[in-house]
């Protein structure tokens, strides 16, 4: 904005515009900088990438214990009915989501899941391997932002907010006499959580506090207490978004 302004003179308004990543990155900039934007048109509306992948981070826990843990403990309409989703296609679109915190590559997993993603132009020298290159870069949404987060000492790693202590999975749809009170407490005793590279393990994850206190203090979870607050939000929803998201 500053070289536009330079170049041509102020503008009367500065709106940003995008879908999907296009639209928690007008969101997360409006709040961020009050005044540098005027508003913003967004659709395939997200509030921030953290959000997806910590919605992603539960689902897949439920798809691992679903189709590995228990395959035979709940139907698909109990297990729609847990993960609170709209069908099990949304659900499962969901888990993939949590391919964007997984840095090792090639695992297999649910059908459509990707870990570690890169762009080819990323030399395979510099990639994170859990056994030939634990050193290497990893392309995770966490440690993207690992300068905002900080780096865990202990695994040399980006420091994780996501935290599934204490989570009841499937309340709701207890309380609503979709699934019974056994199917409830062996889904939470047994559905564990997460280590620092995405594997998944018997006990549940403890986010850091520190990733957790700077999450909100930097805007990676979007607060919508900035500028958010003084700008019109146009959102423009299409009707296929309607019946997906």
């Amino acid at each position: 904005k500053e070289h536009f302004v330079e170049t041509f003179g102020a503008p009367t308004y500065t709106i940003s515009t995008g879908r999907s990543g296009g639209a928690y990155t007008s969101l997360q900039i409006a709040d961020a900088f009050p005044g540098l934007l005027d508003g913003v048109e967004i659709g395939a509306t997200f509030p921030d990438a953290l959000s997806i992948a910590l919605s992603g981070l539960d689902a897949r826990l439920l798809a691992h214990y679903f189709t590995a843990v228990d395959p035979a403990a709940f139907t698909d309409t109990q297990k729609v009915a847990i993960s609170g989703y709209h069908g099990m296609k949304a659900f499962i679109d969901a888990a993939n989501q949590a391919q964007r915190t997984d840095p090792v590559p090639g695992r297999e997993d649910i059908p459509g899941y990707q870990s570690a993603r890169w762009n080819g132009a990323v030399p395979e020298g510099l990639r994170y391997h859990p056994v030939k290159n634990p050193a290497g870069l990893r392309p995770t949404v966490f440690d993207a932002a690992r300068t905002i987060y900080g780096v865990d000492p202990t695994t040399g790693a980006a420091r994780r907010p996501y935290d599934n202590t204490g989570v009841q999975y499937g309340l709701l749809a207890l309380q609503a006499g979709q699934i019974t009170v056994r199917q409830f407490l062996d889904l939470n005793e047994r559905i564990g959580g997460y280590d620092h590279d995405a594997n998944f393990i018997a006990g549940r994850t403890t986010g850091d506090p520190v990733a957790i206190r700077r999450a909100y203090q930097s805007g990676l979870a979007l607060g919508a207490n900035g500028g958010l607050r003084s700008i019109p939000i146009v959102d423009n929803a299409t009707s296929n978004e309607a019946g997906s998201y």
